[in-house]
């Protein structure tokens, strides 16, 4: 994108030895690299991308919001760095000032969108926060992303962008409706989740939730439910789910007399539920909640749905779990689940 061109990188590399510019390359939580620029190239090299920003007159892209994140890193604001929305507004305000305020109150970009009540009493002029909450929209992704695979930032209730029709289903993450979207006119199943009910304004438990989208985004099998978009909005998470099943297997199964017809369907479900499964180990990834409730049923097909727990073993050092197993199902856990002992893709089956 042109966008990249704007990070002035040469700026930061010409006046560093070769061990400082080898350690901007990459970002070690534990090891804190330390300033590795002149004093005037954050403030030169923001100049560039913000002068750039508004003539373009446009929204922040992912992109621009990369940028002013790399440029934070290779300043040595390690800190700021992990904060490039929060950045990007109190700059647009004239506050810089505040972001270590923003750091030393734990308040992270997951944060947005906020509203009135929940701006940062360090934003303490009227104007100032009617500015804030003015431009922070400037950094929050168009709700059209929540369809395309982003995760959208709204500054707003997200309902105004669908149509609710029915309830399918409640779990241990949130509800499950089915909604219309009055952007594209396409349904899908919507899964959400009260920010502050659930997470009790945990940014651990909010970032764990976010990983649970990135997990679905990875992942592409005929028999798994297909992720199609997210978005934050000032009170849930959502996430856009496909197909919108008919039942899920446990109330297929529960019906009284159970129709001849759909015996066949059931000889193809154990394998493609195995096929599912397999796909998910093959790729690192455990379910660690396998359950017909968490099995879809939607025209003779079903779809392995819910990786809430998963553990992706890509960001691992093992495939092997130990300790405490979280939510689980207790009628379906395997033993070894149950007595906290170690355990394996194994424990899926």
């Amino acid at each position: 994108m042109a966008m990249a061109q704007v990070c002035p990188q040469a700026d930061f590399l010409q006046d560093t030895t070769p061990l400082e510019a080898a350690s901007s390359t990459s970002y070690s939580q534990e090891q804190d690299p330390g300033p590795i620029v002149h004093p005037n190239a954050l403030e030169i090299a923001m100049s560039r991308l913000f002068t750039r920003l508004e003539d373009l007159n446009r929204n922040f892209t992912d992109q621009d919001i990369e940028d002013i994140k790399d440029i934070l890193f290779k300043a040595g604001k390690k800190d700021w760095s992990v904060r490039p929305r929060t950045y990007a507004v109190l700059r647009m305000i004239g506050k810089v000032d505040l972001m270590d305020a923003f750091v030393e109150q734990n308040l992270f970009d997951i944060k947005f969108p906020y509203v009135s009540l929940t701006i940062p009493l360090i934003v303490k002029n009227i104007g100032l926060r009617l500015k804030f909450l003015q431009n922070q929209k400037l950094v929050l992704t168009d709700a059209k992303d929540m369809e395309s695979g982003a995760h959208a930032h709204l500054a707003v209730d997200a309902g105004s962008h669908f149509v609710t029709f029915r309830l399918l289903g409640r779990g241990a993450f949130g509800d499950v409706e089915r909604v219309g979207s009055n952007l594209s006119l396409k349904d899908y199943a919507r899964k959400w989740i009260i920010r502050r009910k659930k997470f009790d304004s945990s940014e651990a438990n909010e970032i764990a939730f976010r990983n649970k989208v990135g997990h679905l985004k990875k992942f592409s099998h005929q028999h798994l439910v297909k992720y199609i978009g997210s978005y934050t909005d000032p009170r849930f998470f959502g996430l856009l789910i496909l197909p919108i099943a008919d039942c899920d297997l446990r109330e297929y199964l529960s019906r009284d007399p159970f129709p001849e017809s759909d015996l066949n369907h059931l000889r193809h479900f154990y394998g493609y539920i195995t096929s599912a499964v397999t796909y998910l180990h093959r790729n690192a990834c455990r379910h660690k909640d396998l359950k017909p409730g968490n099995i879809l049923v939607r025209r003779g097909e079903v779809y392995v749905t819910d990786f809430g727990l998963a553990l992706d073993w890509s960001e691992a050092t093992k495939s092997v779990t130990e300790g405490p197993p979280g939510t689980v199902s207790i009628v379906y856990a395997a033993p070894e689940v149950m007595k906290e002992e170690p355990r394996g893709s194994s424990s899926s089956m």
